[in-house]
């Protein structure tokens, strides 16, 4: 293994060693605070979604449910059982709130073969 031009040759071929150690370190941070979000606990919900009179309270809390699997994705794809289990309601009830948050644009509802379940997206 030998160096040459900022990369190192042999079994680890073209690695960059010029990369700034700033730029690892954030890398490395971001992908840190990733994992910590999930392991922590926590789900980030906008105050003025909680405080708003618009939506039931089943519809905070499916989307609530909704946002917490959608943790660091872009979409996620939890069941209806699931999501009706985890907001403490029936599956009748939870479908009534995805329509709504469906209808009042803040959950997308996206139509994928490749997964069995359905596919949602937060809009908030």
């Amino acid at each position: 293994m030998y160096s040459r031009g900022g990369q190192i040759r042999g079994c680890f071929n073209n690695i960059n060693t010029d990369m700034d150690i700033k730029d690892i370190l954030k890398n490395e941070s971001s992908k840190y605070n990733k994992i910590q979000a999930r392991i922590r606990g926590f789900t980030q919900i906008p105050n003025w979604f909680i405080d708003s009179k618009e939506y039931t309270i089943y519809e905070k809390m499916v989307f609530i449910i909704i946002r917490r699997h959608q943790i660091n994705k872009e979409t996620c794809w939890p069941s209806v059982a699931t999501i009706a289990k985890k907001a403490r309601c029936g599956k009748t009830t939870a479908n009534k709130a995805i329509k709504g948050l469906i209808g009042k644009d803040k959950v997308e509802k996206i139509d994928d073969k490749k997964v069995r379940s359905n596919v949602y997206k937060t809009k908030i």
